[in-house]
């Protein structure tokens, strides 16, 4: 791996290609959801703010980052950990979500095999990372039920 070759570039170029493409749709999703949340460049995991929903979320008793990320696990499934486990402050309204939950394999065959001549869309997103949709979409259904 460390003198490189055509094997191990390639899967670099495939892994980078996924990653972005998955970070980018998942960036999307939550800020039209109305999340704070930075574009993604280069890790696998977003910061999202969700303080514009602070009141909505209090008025169900949600007043932490822990609380916030407790009721969404247990009323939607989608897990994330809270800002509070990153040093911000409990009432920080923030998560950590990695974006990772699909199958690597599939992802890099169909990278570099249905969709290698063109670039990574929605489209590779719901067929690589069908889990990545569901969340966003259960995650956006509890945001706008509060």
């Amino acid at each position: 791996a460390f003198n490189g070759g055509d094997d191990i570039d390639e899967y670099l170029k495939q892994s980078r290609r996924v990653l972005k493409v998955v970070g980018e749709y998942m960036h999307r999703r939550l800020s039209d959801m109305g999340a704070v949340v930075q574009k993604p460049e280069g890790a696998f995991y977003l910061f999202p703010d969700f303080s514009a929903f602070s009141e909505k979320l209090a008025r169900k008793d949600i007043k932490t980052s822990q609380a916030f990320c407790t009721a969404l696990l247990e009323d939607t499934g989608v897990a994330m950990l809270p800002a509070s486990d990153f040093g911000f402050v409990p009432d920080h309204m923030g998560a950590r979500l990695a974006f990772v939950d699909f199958d690597g394999n599939k992802a890099l065959e169909l990278a570099a095999g249905e969709f290698a001549d063109q670039e990574l869309g929605e489209d590779f997103v719901a067929s690589a990372s069908p889990k990545m949709v569901t969340a966003m979409d259960r995650m956006e259904g509890w945001l706008k039920a509060l």
